[in-house]
Protein backbone atom coordinates (compact mmCIF):
# COMPACT_ATOMS: atom_id res chain seq x y z
CA UNK A 1 0.00 0.00 0.00
CA UNK A 2 1.56 3.33 -0.98
CA UNK A 3 1.71 6.44 1.16
CA UNK A 4 -1.03 8.27 -0.74
CA UNK A 5 -3.55 5.57 0.06
CA UNK A 6 -2.42 5.47 3.70
CA UNK A 7 -2.85 9.26 3.91
CA UNK A 8 -6.37 8.95 2.49
CA UNK A 9 -7.24 6.21 4.98
CA UNK A 10 -5.95 8.36 7.84
CA UNK A 11 -8.05 11.32 6.65
CA UNK A 12 -11.16 9.14 6.41
CA UNK A 13 -10.47 7.85 9.93
CA UNK A 14 -10.14 11.43 11.23
CA UNK A 15 -13.33 12.38 9.42
CA UNK A 16 -15.08 9.51 11.20
CA UNK A 17 -13.72 10.67 14.58
CA UNK A 18 -14.88 14.26 14.02
CA UNK A 19 -18.29 13.01 12.87
CA UNK A 20 -18.71 10.90 16.00
CA UNK A 21 -17.63 13.87 18.14
CA UNK A 22 -20.25 16.05 16.44
CA UNK A 23 -22.94 13.41 16.92
CA UNK A 24 -22.05 12.92 20.60
CA UNK A 25 -22.08 16.67 21.24
CA UNK A 26 -25.76 16.77 20.25
CA UNK A 27 -26.58 14.99 23.52
CA UNK A 28 -24.95 17.71 25.66
CA UNK A 29 -26.86 20.48 27.39
CA UNK A 30 -27.63 23.37 25.00
CA UNK A 31 -24.95 25.70 26.35
CA UNK A 32 -22.33 22.95 26.68
CA UNK A 33 -22.69 21.68 23.12
CA UNK A 34 -21.49 24.79 21.25
CA UNK A 35 -17.76 24.32 21.73
CA UNK A 36 -17.55 20.59 20.82
CA UNK A 37 -19.95 21.12 17.91
CA UNK A 38 -17.87 24.02 16.60
CA UNK A 39 -14.54 22.19 16.89
CA UNK A 40 -15.83 18.93 15.44
CA UNK A 41 -17.73 20.75 12.67
CA UNK A 42 -14.63 22.67 11.59
CA UNK A 43 -12.61 19.45 11.84
CA UNK A 44 -15.14 17.62 9.65
CA UNK A 45 -15.09 20.37 7.01
CA UNK A 46 -11.30 20.60 6.89
CA UNK A 47 -10.78 16.83 6.89
CA UNK A 48 -13.43 16.32 4.21
CA UNK A 49 -11.78 18.97 2.03
CA UNK A 50 -8.34 17.47 2.52
CA UNK A 51 -9.65 13.96 1.78
CA UNK A 52 -11.29 15.25 -1.41
CA UNK A 53 -8.03 16.87 -2.57
CA UNK A 54 -6.06 13.69 -1.82
CA UNK A 55 -8.55 11.51 -3.71
CA UNK A 56 -8.57 13.90 -6.68
CA UNK A 57 -4.76 13.88 -6.83
CA UNK A 58 -4.62 10.09 -6.56
CA UNK A 59 -7.15 9.69 -9.37
CA UNK A 60 -5.25 12.16 -11.57
CA UNK A 61 -1.97 10.35 -10.96
CA UNK A 62 -3.50 6.99 -11.81
CA UNK A 63 -5.24 8.36 -14.89
CA UNK A 64 -2.50 10.54 -16.37
CA UNK A 65 0.62 9.03 -14.82
CA UNK A 66 3.19 10.95 -12.84
CA UNK A 67 4.33 14.39 -13.80
CA UNK A 68 7.22 16.58 -12.66
CA UNK A 69 4.99 18.16 -10.01
CA UNK A 70 3.96 14.73 -8.76
CA UNK A 71 7.58 13.62 -8.51
CA UNK A 72 8.34 16.71 -6.42
CA UNK A 73 5.35 15.89 -4.22
CA UNK A 74 6.51 12.32 -3.76
CA UNK A 75 10.08 13.40 -2.97
CA UNK A 76 8.88 14.91 0.30
CA UNK A 77 9.01 11.37 1.68
CA UNK A 78 12.73 11.21 0.90
CA UNK A 79 13.55 13.84 3.55
CA UNK A 80 15.87 12.41 6.23
CA UNK A 81 14.33 11.40 9.55
CA UNK A 82 16.61 13.80 11.43
CA UNK A 83 14.94 16.71 9.66
CA UNK A 84 11.50 15.45 10.72
CA UNK A 85 12.74 15.17 14.32
CA UNK A 86 14.05 18.75 14.23
CA UNK A 87 10.74 20.02 12.85
CA UNK A 88 8.77 18.09 15.47
CA UNK A 89 11.02 19.42 18.27
CA UNK A 90 10.60 22.99 17.01
CA UNK A 91 6.81 22.61 16.86
CA UNK A 92 6.83 21.12 20.36
CA UNK A 93 8.78 24.17 21.58
CA UNK A 94 6.16 26.46 20.04
CA UNK A 95 3.45 24.66 22.02
CA UNK A 96 5.48 24.76 25.25
CA UNK A 97 6.09 28.48 24.72
CA UNK A 98 2.37 29.03 24.26
CA UNK A 99 1.59 27.26 27.53
CA UNK A 100 4.24 29.29 29.34
CA UNK A 101 2.68 32.48 27.98
CA UNK A 102 -0.75 31.33 29.20
CA UNK A 103 0.69 30.59 32.64
CA UNK A 104 2.42 33.96 32.90
CA UNK A 105 0.10 36.39 31.10
CA UNK A 106 -3.30 34.72 30.79
CA UNK A 107 -5.08 33.12 27.86
CA UNK A 108 -6.22 36.09 25.78
CA UNK A 109 -2.91 37.94 26.05
CA UNK A 110 -1.02 34.71 25.31
CA UNK A 111 -3.13 34.11 22.20
CA UNK A 112 -2.48 37.65 20.95
CA UNK A 113 1.28 37.42 21.50
CA UNK A 114 1.55 33.87 20.18
CA UNK A 115 -0.44 34.57 17.01
CA UNK A 116 1.57 37.73 16.31
CA UNK A 117 4.97 36.10 16.84
CA UNK A 118 4.01 32.92 15.02
CA UNK A 119 2.58 34.68 11.98
CA UNK A 120 5.51 37.09 11.73
CA UNK A 121 8.25 34.46 12.13
CA UNK A 122 6.78 31.42 10.42
CA UNK A 123 4.97 33.08 7.50
CA UNK A 124 5.74 35.89 5.12
CA UNK A 125 2.76 37.96 6.32
CA UNK A 126 3.10 41.72 6.45
CA UNK A 127 2.51 43.51 9.74
CA UNK A 128 -0.91 44.56 8.47
CA UNK A 129 -1.98 40.92 8.06
CA UNK A 130 -0.46 39.94 11.40
CA UNK A 131 -2.32 42.69 13.27
CA UNK A 132 -5.53 41.86 11.41
CA UNK A 133 -5.16 38.17 12.37
CA UNK A 134 -4.56 39.02 16.02
CA UNK A 135 -7.59 41.34 16.12
CA UNK A 136 -9.81 38.70 14.52
CA UNK A 137 -8.63 35.96 16.90
CA UNK A 138 -8.87 38.02 20.09
CA UNK A 139 -12.25 39.39 18.99
CA UNK A 140 -13.48 35.87 18.32
CA UNK A 141 -12.29 34.75 21.77
CA UNK A 142 -13.95 37.74 23.42
CA UNK A 143 -17.30 37.18 21.68
CA UNK A 144 -17.13 33.41 22.18
CA UNK A 145 -16.30 33.89 25.87
CA UNK A 146 -19.20 36.31 26.37
CA UNK A 147 -21.75 34.11 24.57
CA UNK A 148 -20.79 31.02 26.56
CA UNK A 149 -19.88 32.86 29.80
CA UNK A 150 -16.40 31.37 29.74
CA UNK A 151 -13.72 32.41 32.19
CA UNK A 152 -10.37 32.11 30.46
CA UNK A 153 -7.29 31.38 32.59
CA UNK A 154 -5.68 34.40 34.23
CA UNK A 155 -1.92 34.74 34.21
CA UNK A 156 0.48 34.64 37.10
CA UNK A 157 1.57 38.20 36.29
CA UNK A 158 -1.27 40.65 36.80
CA UNK A 159 -0.72 43.43 34.26
CA UNK A 160 -3.67 45.87 34.49
CA UNK A 161 -3.22 47.33 31.00
CA UNK A 162 -3.54 43.92 29.39
CA UNK A 163 -6.83 42.91 31.05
Amino acid sequence: MNKSILAILLSVFLLLIFSVMFWLSLSFAPLARYFPMFISGIGMLMTAGYTFVQLRDLIRRKKYGTSVADEEFQSEYDIPVTHHIKVAALNFLWVVGFFILIFLLGFKVAVAIFIAVFLKTRTDFSWYKVVFGVIIMVGFLHIFGDVMSLKFPEGLLQIPLLR
